[in-house]
């Protein structure tokens, strides 16, 4: 056995002196490769099969066996382990105490585990370890590695570093200094490459007290400019990054090449200068790297000196992420941040659900676009393999008033996407959800822009700004200027107390936006359009504004035309202003426009107004106004008939504003609609109700009669001449 133990020396020695040369009289690379792979693999057969377990103490001494656990048996320091013949399997215990070294030791032997006390755990003091590119399979456990601000590294793992685990340990206090190659970083854990990597229960603490925390020092990190790692797991742990004197440099775990396959599960993110979790940016001429399969799950994240918990540069490949039941609170902007560069597109993303997380007082400052909660800024969404990208069952709340915050999800992207779902927004600053084109979908074209982006089932209570927003892009770039939005659905959302909007699509550049089933209590006003829009199957009650209305057609900037809109079996009762509002400052930018089927009741005063030369209103019930149930403020009558008009019992008047008779086909005047519970808000027709089978079909440039219900709750009954079919579509 001593024979094979002096053989295992040599080969350490010669791997800590790393002096290959390409010929010559010394072992050419090749060589040593094959005699390293000899080596190792004698070393596996003869000294695995008889795993010794060895100790150091305090009181101990490197030329002791190591073999007992007595001060005549046991070793000294825990540099001597680099010299002690270790085989894979075997086991170091280091009892507790201090060990105090100041150096920095380089490990190449593989399969070892080095592990200490509990409960009192053995403190290695000013020791930098460094694992070579062969010490695969190593495991620390137990052990409080704290650096004394004397080395820029605590624990270095080189390139080809596999199977490294730290389970129960400390790892604090490197020296706050950047490492003189720019290219690399500092800190509690710094990395090449490495793949198969496990901590968990361990701490990362890298508090300087005499300066900021300079430049690239991190807790955890990889290296810039290196191949990706795979397969990290990160359980249980502790991040705190905490400079006496205040900064703004620094992050807890950051990636400057790519990781596949993160876990980051049940761990305290206490404080950091910068992210907690980043991934920061690639110059135009670096690689641009998968970052696939992250999982970030169960974690708290309890502030940030600056930017966000959560931060993404720019380029990337996003690939099949989940974040999933998270604590956010304290960031100083964002929780979870894509950011673009001026000239280079953000991140491509190919699958990334958020859900089950809790967005509490995100964002310290008072910046509308900097301070939210979840942004995306000029992302290309490219989903692949039925992936998707989903905001789903997350909480946001903000109870400081409206002077905190910004956006509470905001995307600004290209591609098919995203999907936002049954999330409940508690008093957010800005719009719960912000939905708006962003001109880069890899080629540049901002021609298709966002792509069937749903907004369904959220609950919204308390906004300063709005419930939700399908906007424009806000500035022309070097990208390429603002980008489309086709196709947005906003589906069953129950809004209420949003000072401005219940629902604001504020730009013709979005095309074809549908708004649909949704509930609107005391906001601003129900739903405004700026662009093309089908507003159907609303419910609004009680908006505040009153030069609004419970639906508003009107003007947003610039890009405005809200041509080919329509508002139809919508209900809007106890609204401010106007209950249907078509604002004359459209101007000519509101051709075919109808507004029909409607059930508009008691708004104060007045119920539909015709702003826009043209327009088509028929098939409403319009009634219990104090002013006007149909106000006219155009040059031009369109079609309008078929509308049950019954104001003048409420002590209104049914018209006012025509230039002349306003005698239309269909109407019926002065009769009591007959609702099933108006005092109730049921606003559903009692069987004998005049409305029903009253209504019109719109058919060219003209009404006739078509047997169908008034209002916005038909009964059912439609025209025999009119195909079941046919009649659901025109519906």
């Amino acid at each position: 056995m001593a024979a094979v133990l002096t053989a295992r020396e040599e080969m350490t020695r010669l791997m800590e002196r790393r002096e290959i040369m390409r010929g010559g009289n010394m072992i050419t690379l090749g060589g040593f490769r094959r005699l390293l792979a000899t080596a190792l693999l004698f070393v596996l057969l003869v000294g695995s099969a008889g795993a010794v377990e060895y100790y150091v103490r305090t009181d101990g001494n490197d030329a002791n066996p190591g073999t007992a656990n007595t001060p005549a048996g046991a070793w000294a320091t825990i540099g001597h382990l680099r010299f002690a013949g270790l085989s894979p399997g075997d086991v170091v215990n280091v009892q507790p105490g201090t060990y105090d070294e100041n150096a920095t030791y380089v490990f190449f032997t593989a399969g070892i585990t080095i592990r200490g006390t509990t409960p009192t755990r053995p403190v290695l003091r000013r020791i930098s370890l460094d694992f070579g590119d062969n010490a695969d399979n190593v495991r620390l456990e137990n052990l409080d590695i704290n650096n004394a601000e004397t080395h820029i590294n605590v624990i270095q793992l080189r390139t080809g570093v596999s199977g490294f685990t730290m389970v129960g340990c400390d790892v604090r206090n490197p020296l706050n200094q950047n490492d003189p190659d720019g290219t690399r970083n500092h800190g509690c854990v710094t990395v090449e490459q490495a793949n198969d990597v496990l901590f968990d229960t361990c701490r990362f603490i890298y508090n300087p007290q005499a300066a900021p925390t300079t430049g690239r020092s991190y807790n955890v990190s990889t290296h810039d400019q290196q191949t990706p790692s795979n397969n990290w797991t990160f359980r249980n742990c502790y991040f705190s990054m905490n400079p006496a004197v205040p900064s703004t440099a620094g992050g807890n775990l950051i990636f400057w090449t790519g990781v596949a396959n993160l876990t980051v599960e049940n761990c305290t993110f206490a404080w950091s200068p910068r992210e907690h979790i980043g991934i920061s940016n690639q110059s135009a001429v670096a690689p641009v790297y998968n970052q696939a399969n992250w999982l970030i799950r169960n974690n708290q994240f309890l502030g940030t000196s600056a930017t966000a918990s959560l931060g993404v540069g720019y380029p990337h490949n996003i690939i099949n992420w989940r974040i999933e039941d998270n604590y956010f609170t304290g960031s100083a902007d964002q929780a979870i941040y894509f950011w673009s560069g001026p000239t280079i597109a953000a991140s491509v993303v190919d699958g990334f659900v958020v859900s089950g997380n809790t967005f509490y007082n995100v964002g310290r400052g008072t910046s509308v676009f900097t301070d939210g909660a979840i942004m995306f800024d000029n992302v290309a969404l490219v989903p692949t393999g039925g992936r998707q990208v989903l905001f789903s069952n997350n909480t946001f709340r903000d109870d400081r008033g409206g002077a905190h915050g910004g956006w509470g999800i905001f995307v600004r992207a290209n591609g098919p996407g995203p999907i936002i779902s049954d999330n409940h927004f508690d008093h957010w600053r800005e719009a719960c959800v912000l939905v708006g084109g962003s001109p880069w979908n890899l080629v540049g074209d901002r021609l298709t822009g966002l792509v069937n982006p749903v907004v369904t089932g959220n609950t919204v209570d308390g906004n300063t700004y709005g419930g939700v927003i399908v906007r424009y892009e806000f500035t022309t770039n070097a990208l390429g200027g603002a980008g489309f939005v086709q196709n947005a659905l906003i589906d069953n959302n129950s809004i209420q107390g949003c000072s401005q909007y219940g629902v604001s699509v504020e730009t013709s550049n979005a095309q074809g936006t549908i708004v649909r089933n949704n509930d609107m209590i005391q906001c601003g006003a129900g739903v405004h359009a700026a662009g093309p829009t089908t507003i159907r199957g609303n419910e609004i009650l009680g908006t505040l504004s009153p030069l609004r209305g419970g639906v508003w057609l009107a003007p947003y900037a610039v890009d405005t035309d809200v041509s080919n809109s329509f508002v139809s079996f919508n209900l809007t009762t106890g609204c401010a202003g106007y209950g249907v509002h078509v604002d004359p400052a459209l101007t000519t930018r509101a051709t075919n426009v109808r507004v029909f089927n409607n059930t508009v009741v008691a708004n104060s005063p007045n119920g539909i107004r015709i702003g826009v030369d043209n327009l088509a209103v028929y098939n409403n019930i319009v009634g219990y106004h104090t002013g006007s149930g149909i106000v006219f403020a155009a040059t031009t009558v369109g079609i309008i008939g078929y509308n049950l008009s019954y104001n003048t019992f409420s002590g209104g008047q049914n018209f006012s504003g025509f230039p002349g008779p306003t005698t239309f086909p269909g109407d019926i005047v002065g009769q009591d609609p007959l609702f099933v519970d108006f005092f109730g808000l049921d606003f559903h027709l009692q069987p004998t109700s005049p409305a029903i089978g009253a209504a019109g079909v719109h058919t060219g440039a003209s009404l006739i009669p078509g047997g169908g219900d008034m209002g916005a709750y038909p009964s059912g009954i439609v025209s025999a001449a009119v195909r079941q079919a046919a009649w659901e579509l025109y519906r």
